[in-house]
């Protein structure tokens, strides 16, 4: 089996990364866990080396958020609702 090409290794991860920090945004919103809990949770449960705030911090909000309209676009009619963008997230800076 082939590689991926870095560029397309690269977005898979970012996107992957985008639906990842939207959830945690769900998760926050619901008000029993706070960003650090959720890193902490998926750096600690899943073995990854930083949580979604920490990749939201590295990646940018805006940069976030565009890669979930462009997935939100490309994808099939029933899939869209996947990638609606949470309001915390919508606010993030």
């Amino acid at each position: 089996m082939g590689q991926l090409e870095p560029r397309t290794g690269e977005r898979i991860s970012e996107r992957i990364q985008a639906v990842l920090v939207n959830e945690a945004c769900s998760l926050l919103e619901e008000g029993s866990l706070d960003e650090t809990a959720i890193d902490t949770a998926l750096k600690l449960g899943l073995n990854f080396p930083y949580g979604p705030f920490e990749a939201a911090q590295r990646i940018g909000y805006e940069k976030l958020r565009m890669i979930l309209r462009d997935c939100a676009e490309k994808a099939k009619p029933h899939l869209k609702a996947r990638y609606e963008i949470n309001p915390l997230l919508r606010e993030r800076h």
